[in-house]
Parts: structure tokens; sequence; C-alpha cells
């Protein structure tokens, strides 16, 4: 039992759905957005940001110890996680290791367009320690 117990912990399960079919589950995982007015912030403090403008079609869902974890992207860019729980930058790391490899069995590599910076440092992370697995 306790062997059946710790393969279960350690399996992440991945799937692909259109964002449609899984946007309630979302939203209700999600922030509403704060919005802050322009009159509000001194201009000199705004620095430019580009982003692609592409919206996201489809999500990876990533079942791993009972939670699901989103990863919302358009084939070219991810561009935001959605974890299930408050998780450690290891365990970030984790998951998206996982998802990577799924990802590259099935489909083609794809970079990363995220705006949080956790979530970014750590895919980065992965994609080097998976570059300098390849290398070895």
């Amino acid at each position: 039992m306790l062997l059946h117990l710790l393969i279960l912990s350690s399996l992440q399960i991945n799937r692909m759905f259109l964002l449609q079919d899984v946007i309630h589950i979302i939203q209700s995982r999600t922030n509403t957005p704060k919005i802050t007015l322009l009159q509000d912030i001194p201009i000199e403090t705004l620095k430019p940001k580009v982003h692609t403008t592409k919206r996201p079609k489809f999500v990876i869902v990533s079942l791993k110890s009972d939670k699901l974890h989103m990863f919302l992207h358009d084939y070219e860019y991810i561009s935001r996680c959605v974890w299930g729980d408050v998780i450690k930058f290891k365990e970030k790391k984790e998951i998206i290791r996982n998802m990577l490899q799924w990802w590259d069995n099935e489909y083609t590599a794809f970079d990363a367009n995220m705006v949080n910076y956790e979530d970014k440092l750590a895919y980065i992370e992965v994609l080097q320690d998976l570059s300098s697995d390849k290398n070895i």
C-alpha cells in the first residue's frame, strides 16, 4: 500500500484542452485583475514591456498529487501558469519539467512569455537543465 501511495504521489498526468473547456476552473483560481488609473502613476515609473498579443486558446492541465496545475498557451508561448495550490519554487520546477518532457514527446518546443517573474524563472531554469541533460 505504501509503495502504491509513493508511486501515485510522484506521478504527473498531462493533457491538453481548449481554453474554453476549462475556463471555469481557471477563473475560480485566479484573482480579478486590479485596475490602476494611469493618472495615479508618475509617468517616469512606467517601463515599456513588449508581450505577445496572441491570446491563449489552449491549456495544458497537469495533475500531480491531487492538484491541478494549468499552463495557458497558444502553441508558441506559455503565457501563464495557474497553480493548484501555493507551491514552492522547487515543486514548480518539477511540475514544469514533467510537463515539458511530455510536451516534447507530443509536439514541438515552445517558449514562455509569462508576466509572473517566479514562474518565468522556474521555466528558464528547467529549460537550462533539460538542455544540459541533452548535452551529456
